[in-house]
């Protein structure tokens, strides 16, 4: 696994500089195999493409793919996971993967070995284009199981590479002690520090509570929208540089980055094809639209121009950086808080313990200033009992004796061009509510 993350970071670390029409080919070359692949092995998208009389044959380039159906969320949650993998995948070899994204609807995926290594080699691009090197000591904040069981290794965490992730590479799962974190931070002193906005703002609190200075030189946000106020307490509290990723577990990881010189997103083109759209045509450069992707890289279960619900701006000049890659200006994604209990206690695993409840299709969660929550919901025609009586467990098991509202709607609304934001707390916003 190694010898394929750094072969396919060393191609990753050429193909930036190519020349964009050199680029753009080799992409179309990945679409093509990428939409026959879905075509002949999986199910879904065989019977997708015929019932629309779609020959892949007629899909030659970006500019073809106006030609295929879009696909949502519903799409994918209304279909089996079987119909949606491919008849010749090895399960064995592969890892389940499941996220809310940014409309609180859990989606289902397989990582396979093909598209590991480049969620590996990813990561390390942009890392090493912001100055990190194997010597670096890397601090990386994510989601615990909440049943408290050991997860499944992941398959890029064996041999030489897991030890080398395992010596340079210390997890703070969030929700996790606080003061815990912040001592694990002020002693260790990562180089790196790569997590949610709105964690990272909590544990610089924390740390001045418990008079526990963070440093760290890079500070990579990811998982949420960041907001310039966000990223202006980052860059005075850790003393380092804040740098933005806009990722996405249903392709794969890293979508794209920000550049060094902080003038855009560099969208990672070798695996993923970003679509803008407004009222299903293409925006111009410097103009908001809808964000339709398609992973090149994921042949276990492929995802072909899925309409992500998140807005982004294109940008078509160069990057004065040099990079050929196509850019974005900013991503308006899913915006998080914290959730608070009242002896001020911070929950941020709300969102992945609610996307394993059955029978939930979509949900938003809004805590009032008087600590009670309010959970709205959309669920499946027929799990109504089932699912509600889950959801009241979750939420228990997070927040304790917090007053909890669960409301059933037929649909939450995600508007063009405004922040969704999938949890969103008074208490935190509220000045000083917390000091």
């Amino acid at each position: 696994m190694m010898y394929q993350i750094l072969r396919t970071w060393a191609s990753l670390q050429r193909s930036q500089w190519l020349k964009k029409d050199r680029l753009y080919e080799n992409r179309n070359m990945r679409l093509r195999r990428i939409i026959d692949h879905a075509y002949h092995k999986v199910p879904f998208y065989n019977e997708l493409y015929r019932s629309h009389g779609i020959d892949p044959v007629r899909i030659r380039s970006v500019s073809d793919l106006s030609l295929l159906p879009p696909i949502t969320r519903r799409d994918l949650q209304s279909q089996p996971l079987e119909t949606r993998t491919a008849i010749d995948t090895n399960l064995g070899d592969c890892m389940l993967c499941a996220t809310s994204g940014t409309t609180g609807s859990p989606v289902r995926v397989y990582d396979d070995v093909f598209s590991v290594p480049y969620r590996d080699a990813l990561n390390l691009r942009l890392l090493w284009a912001y100055g990190v090197r194997p010597y670096h000591k890397i601090c990386k904040m994510r989601v615990g199981d909440p049943t408290g069981q050991k997860p499944k290794a992941f398959l890029s965490e064996a041999g030489l590479w897991g030890f080398l992730r395992e010596n340079c590479l210390k997890q703070i799962i969030y929700d996790n002690d606080i003061a815990a974190a912040v001592t694990l931070i002020s002693r260790w002193k990562p180089h790196v520090i790569f997590g949610m906005g709105s964690y990272l703002r909590i544990l610089l609190e924390s740390s001045n509570e418990l008079k526990s200075p963070l440093d760290s030189k890079i500070i990579i946000t990811t998982g949420e929208t960041l907001d310039s106020l966000t990223r202006a307490s980052l860059q005075h509290g850790f003393h380092g540089d804040v740098y933005d990723h806009y990722g996405m577990e249903e392709v794969g990881g890293s979508v794209a980055w920000e550049c060094p010189t902080h003038s855009g997103y560099h969208i990672n083109d070798e695996s993923v094809l970003l679509e803008f759209l407004r009222d299903g045509e293409p925006v111009d450069s410097g103009e908001p639209g809808e964000v339709y992707i398609t992973s090149l890289t994921h042949r276990a279960t492929p995802i072909i121009r899925y309409a992500t619900g998140d807005i982004a701006t294109p940008i078509g000049e160069e990057c004065q950086c040099g990079r050929s890659l196509s850019m974005l200006k900013d991503v308006h994604g899913r915006t998080l808080d914290a959730l608070v209990t009242k002896d001020h206690r911070y929950v941020l695993t709300i969102v992945s313990r609610l996307q394993e409840v059955q029978g939930l299709e979509q949900f938003k969660v809004i805590q009032n200033g008087d600590f009670s929550v309010d959970v709205f919901v959309r669920i499946a025609d027929g799990m109504e009992t089932s699912t509600r009586e889950e959801l009241q467990r979750a939420c228990t098991e997070l927040l304790g004796d917090t007053p909890i509202r669960i409301v059933q709607v037929n649909h939450i609304d995600h508007l063009l061009g405004r922040k969704f934001r999938i949890v969103e707390s008074k208490v935190m916003s509220a000045p000083n509510r917390l000091s």
